[in-house]
C-alpha cells in the first residue's frame, strides 16, 4: 500500500501498520518524549510477575525482557548514530548515517508498536469476525445511494485484504440506493482496522436529481459489532419478543409469501434485530440470535471502554457516542465526503485530510491510509494511557 509497510507482530499475530519513511529530525523529537515509556519498560522488566502487573497479558516474562532488551539496544544505538554527527561535517557520512537511520526508526517503530500492542489489550483485540451494519441517515434518497457506495467500498476493502465478506441483511430502494444493508467479515486483524470506520459520516456533494446545483448534505451511519469466537452472553429466552412477518423485496415467491422473516426484540435492553435474508424462518431466527449476541457484546465492551478509559476517543465505543451515532444526525459526524472539493476529511485526527473521493471509495490504498493514521493516533492512546499505569 502507498507510503505504508505492513508488519506481523511476532508474538500477538496481528499486522500493523507503519509510514514507510519517517523524517529522522521527527522520530528525534518523539523519542525525547518516550523517557516515561523507557523508564516504565525498565520498571516492568525485572518484576517477578509481569502478567499480574499488566492485565490480559499473554507474553511469557522471557518473552518480555527479550523485547524490551531489543528496544533497548536499538535506542542506544540510536544514540551512537547521532554521536558519529557530532562536530563532524563530512558530507558521505551523513548520508550513510541518515540511511542506517531510516532503517533503525522502522525497527524502533515496529518494537515499540509490538510492546504497546502486547501491554495494552483493547476490548475485543481477539476478534476474528465482525458484523458490519450501514444505515441510511439524514438526507433520504442521497442518503441512500451513498450508503450502497459505502457498502462498496468495503467489499472491495475486504477483498483486497483477503477477508470474508458475507452480506446477512439488506433493504434496498427502487433507485438503486441502500436503507440499510449488514454484512459478516471475517479475517485477520479485520477488527483492529475495521473498529475505526464506526460513527456518522457525512457526504456534500450535488445529488444527480438536483436541477438547481445546489449541494447537499446527508449522513450514513456505520457499525462496526464485534463477533469473538467465544461471546459469552446470558440470554434468557423470557426477555426476547420474537414476531414473524413477511419478507419485502427480491428474493423469491416462498420467501415474500410466507412468515419467513423475524424480527427480535431484547426487552431488557431494547434492542430490536430484523433478519430477512435467509430462506426459513428458522435461518433468520438463528441469524438473528447471532447478530443480538454481537450487540449485546458490543455493550458490554462500550460499558468496559468507559469504566477503564474516557481518553480513548479515537473509536467510536463510548456509550454516549453510540448513542450520537444512533441519532446519524448531519452534526455528529466522524468523516466528511466533500465531493465540490474532492476532499476526505477524518474528524478524530486534528489535519487527516485527503484528495481524491473516487480512488477512496475504490477501497484501496487511500482509504489504508486514513485508517493506518487512525491506528497511530490510537496507538498514541494506549501509549499515554500504558504511561499512566503504576507498577508496584
Amino acid at each position: 500500500m502507498r507510503g505504508l509497510r505492513i508488519f506481523r507482530l511476532r508474538h500477538c499475530g496481528a499486522y500493523y501498520l507503519w509510514p514507510s519513511r519517517v523524517p529522522r529530525r521527527k522520530f528525534a523529537t518523539q523519542s525525547r518524549k518516550d523517557v516515561d515509556f523507557y523508564n516504565f519498560l525498565n520498571s516492568i522488566r525485572d518484576h517477578p510477575q509481569p502478567s499480574k502487573v499488566i492485565p490480559g497479558l499473554q507474553l511469557s516474562a522471557s518473552h518480555l525482557r527479550t523485547l524490551i532488551d531489543e528496544y533497548r539496544a536499538l535506542l542506544e544505538e540510536s544514540k551512537e548514530l547521532d554521536a558519529m554527527l557530532q562536530g563532524n561535517s563530512d558530507k558521505e557520512l551523513k548520508a550513510m548515517v541518515d540511511e542506517d537511520s531510516q532503517e533503525l526508526v522502522q525497527k524502533i517503530g515496529i518494537i515499540r508498536s509490538e510492546l504497546i500492542s502486547e501491554l495494552v489489550k483493547p476490548p475485543g483485540y481477539n476478534v476474528k469476525s465482525i458484523m458490519l451494519e450501514i444505515t441510511s441517515g439524514a438526507g433520504g434518497q442521497e442518503a441512500m445511494l451513498f450508503a450502497k457506495e459505502l457498502f462498496e467500498m468495503y467489499h472491495r476493502f475486504a477483498l483486497r485484504n483477503g477477508w470474508q465478506f458475507f452480506v446477512t441483511d439488506e433493504s434496498a430502494t427502487d433507485i438503486g440506493g441502500m436503507r440499510r444493508i449488514s454484512a459478516r467479515v471475517a479475517g485477520d486483524s479485520m477488527y483492529r482496522l475495521m473498529r475505526f470506520e464506526s460513527g456518522v459520516h457525512r457526504v456534500q456533494r450535488v445529488p444527480k436529481t438536483e436541477k438547481g446545483g445546489r449541494i447537499h448534505t446527508s449522513t450514513v451511519a456505520i457499525a462496526v459489532l464485534p463477533e469473538p469466537d467465544d461471546i459469552e452472553i446470558d440470554l434468557n429466552m423470557k426477555d426476547l419478543k420474537v414476531e414473524t412477518h413477511r419478507s419485502q423485496g427480491a428474493g423469491g415467491q416462498h420467501v415474500n409469501t410466507t412468515d419467513s422473516a423475524v424480527r427480535m426484540t431484547h426487552l431488557p435492553s431494547g434492542i430490536v434485530v430484523d433478519c430477512q435474508t435467509q430462506r426459513s424462518q428458522h435461518m433468520n431466527r438463528a441469524e438473528a440470535m447471532r447478530i443480538l449476541r454481537s450487540r449485546l457484546f458490543q455493550q458490554k465492551v462500550d460499558e468496559q471502554i468507559k469504566a477503564t478509559s474516557s481518553a480513548r476517543k479515537i473509536q467510536m465505543g463510548t456509550r454516549e457516542r453510540s448513542e450520537k451515532m444512533g441519532t446519524r444526525e448531519r452534526s455528529e459526524k466522524v468523516r466528511t465526503y466533500n465531493f465540490p472539493q474532492d476532499r476526505i476529511t477524518d474528524h478524530r485526527v486534528p489535519g487527516l485530510t485527503r484528495h481524491g473521493i473516487t480512488e477512496f471509495l475504490e477501497g484501496g490504498d487511500l482509504l489504508a491510509d486514513v485508517i493506518a493514521q487512525l491506528a497511530l493516533a490510537d496507538q498514541e492512546e494506549q501509549f499515554q494511557a500504558l504511561l499512566r499505569r503504576k507498577v508496584n
